[in-house]
């Protein structure tokens, strides 16, 4: 099975929770990886100062990383950061429950997190650094890019793609055929039902726009 040992990058609570995903998909947690916790024990694990110190200690040996933190826009940094060590391996964090449908393609080591509770139906892609929450449905021929997150309870109806970077927020809901661009937060409970272009804040049902990024 190669090497199964693994660091977590964050020490909040959503780095704790994939934690538990993590040692359910068969990894043993050496660390959690967070400056600003730096020497404290997390749920009786050690937290270290940060990635490279590590790498540079354990020079040529591959590691395992998982990034534990919500925000898109981290894990993009943390992983360019981190693209300059070929020691780095970002295994994918598929939960056993999760149900896959036909031709759900995810690239082997391409730090995707799938966590309990959620269907994929079919002919589905999930690109580079796609978290999936808790709870999701996602429809048939819907298209994730890179860092995608969404968070528990979103539903995606079918042939829905969704742009890098984007976040959408704790039940929300978006129906068929849109198109989510990059960057782009969708809020808590919103109902998308019209496509919504780049660097966008949408909220509401129906979801409206109420401010873009600069």
């Amino acid at each position: 099975m190669g090497n199964k040992e693994l660091y977590i990058i964050g020490a909040s609570g959503f780095a704790r929770e994939v934690r538990d995903w993590v040692e359910q998909c068969g990894f043993t947690v050496s660390a959690f990886i967070d400056p600003a916790l730096e020497g404290a024990i997390v749920d009786g694990l050690p937290v270290l100062k940060d990635e490279q110190t590590l790498l540079t200690r354990l020079k040529g040996k591959k590691l395992n990383f998982v990034i534990g933190i919500g925000s898109p826009k981290i894990r993009k940094r943390i992983v360019e950061e981190l693209n300059n060590y070929s020691e780095v391996v970002f295994p994918n964090i598929l939960c056993p429950d999760v149900v896959f449908g036909k031709n759900v393609k995810i690239e082997e080591d391409s730090g995707v997190i799938l966590c309990p509770g959620n269907v994929l139906t079919t002919n589905i892609i999930l690109k580079q650094h796609v978290v999936v929450n808790l709870s999701c449905t996602i429809g048939h021929d819907c298209i994730l890019e890179d860092y995608v997150m969404l968070s528990p309870g979103c539903n995606l109806s079918g042939k829905v793609n969704v742009g890098e970077g984007s976040y959408l927020g704790t039940g929300s809901t978006i129906l068929e055929e849109l198109e989510i661009g990059s960057r782009v937060t969708v809020g808590a409970q919103a109902a998308v039902v019209k496509s919504v272009p780049n660097d966008v804040t949408v909220v509401g049902v129906p979801a409206k726009t109420i401010g873009t990024r600069q």
